[in-house]
């Protein structure tokens, strides 16, 4: 199986379940990518992937059709993955041709978000709302495009990250048939053991980029309720970003700590009770993942695409999205039941094992295999059933 990769650029999160699905396969994997470096993630404190082991192509700024016209003819009996529908502009017609030459097609698409916020920077409230109620619409117009343009004896091969995605492909008019749920995954990193845990007392911790996306807002106000009459609650806050924006001065439960490096993301987490994303939209958020594989149980709100690793193994906790008095509620009762952590604290260190990168490789590869090949049976989602 010989597979060309498509993508914006690459993140560690997503390379290592593609080094994990290239160690399964007899040729390697080609990444055909629109730049080499994304400032966003750069800024963030993300590192650049060294990729002079890789097979790489680099789209041309001019010449960009001609160029991915004559990769798709040379190798028109290779899958080829394709990593959202917009992440570059330039992407979408290239699959619009691909699907109409019966190629191998498959895509890769994170949920949108139908919160009023921007993913990478906060964004003019007036412009984040019109992208809001714009977004069912290019999702069904995408459908009708491809509907059209598509050989319906090779159908494309859709792997909605995390069940949020998926059920907007569905609303969207996709058939459910060609929708396989997916993820990002990363390695479990071998950590110190963890502290013994406060008495009458939770520390959480945040990471993730200070913008209103992510909810930190949420939290902060949810444990200014709570600490009213002396500090029961902690909160440390890592992550890029001003936090003069979210917390207040003279709190003494909420403190920044600056930002972690990628690698090192585990090993913090592992030392805290629980790990809090409150994210008004989250197109999976592999925080979760790093905090389950460490065996420390997660809070989310029901925005984040990654909640499915909590759901159906009880890893965790969901809070309705911007909904304060839900998670302060919560707490309250993680404050006066110490039992119910102690309960997710044995589900997460058996769950772990199953959202590993060669797991999801295997997967992925089994999903092609099965659609396009019609090789064994349909493959199901370890991380969106229960395991036990």
């Amino acid at each position: 199986m010989k597979i060309f990769n498509w993508i914006n650029t690459l993140n560690h999160h997503q390379l290592y379940t593609w080094n994990a699905v290239q160690d399964l396969l007899d040729k390697p994997i080609t990444y055909i990518l629109t730049e080499i470096e994304n400032q966003n993630r750069k800024q963030q404190g993300w590192p650049t992937i060294d990729l002079s082991t890789m097979d790489v192509i680099i789209m041309k700024r001019k010449g960009w059709w001609h160029q991915s016209i004559d990769i798709l003819r040379q190798n028109s009996d290779a899958i080829h993955v394709f990593n959202g529908f917009w992440t570059d502009r330039r992407l979408f017609p290239i699959i619009i041709y691909a699907v109409n030459s019966g190629i191998k097609t498959a895509i890769l698409n994170e949920p949108y978000s139908i919160s009023p916020v921007g993913y990478m920077r906060d964004e003019n409230l007036l412009l984040a709302e019109a992208k809001v109620i714009l977004r069912p619409c290019l999702y069904r117009f995408v459908f009708l495009i491809l509907k059209l343009v598509s050989n319906k004896e090779k159908k494309i091969c859709f792997f909605p990250i995390s069940l949020l995605a998926r059920e907007q492909y569905l609303k969207a008019g996709f058939d459910n048939g060609s929708l396989f749920p997916f993820g990002y995954f990363v390695p479990k990193m071998n950590v110190p053991a963890k502290e013994e845990k406060k008495e009458n007392q939770i520390r959480l911790i945040f990471v993730g980029a200070l913008l209103k996306r992510k909810g930190l807002d949420i939290a902060v106000q949810a444990l200014q309720r709570i600490n009213q009459n002396g500090i029961k609650v902690t909160l440390d806050v890592f992550g890029y970003g001003d936090p003069t924006v979210f917390i207040p001065k003279d709190s003494n439960a909420i403190i920044y700590k600056g930002v972690i490096p990628v690698e090192y993301a585990q090993a913090v987490i592992a030392k805290y009770d629980a790990l809090i994303l409150p994210s008004r939209h989250d197109g999976w958020g592999v925080v979760v993942n790093e905090s389950l594989l460490q065996g420390v149980p997660v809070i989310v709100s029901d925005r984040v695409g990654s909640k499915c690793l909590i759901e159906p193994n009880v890893t965790g906790f969901i809070f309705e999205n911007e909904n304060i008095d839900d998670l302060t509620n919560l707490l309250i009762r993680l404050l006066e039941t110490p039992s119910l952590m102690d309960n997710i604290y044995a589900n997460t260190k058996t769950i772990y094992k199953y959202i590993l990168p060669e797991v999801a490789a295997q997967y992925f590869l089994d999903v092609l295999a099965y659609y396009f090949y019609g090789i064994g049976f349909r493959p199901q989602a370890f991380w969106c059933n229960k395991i036990y």
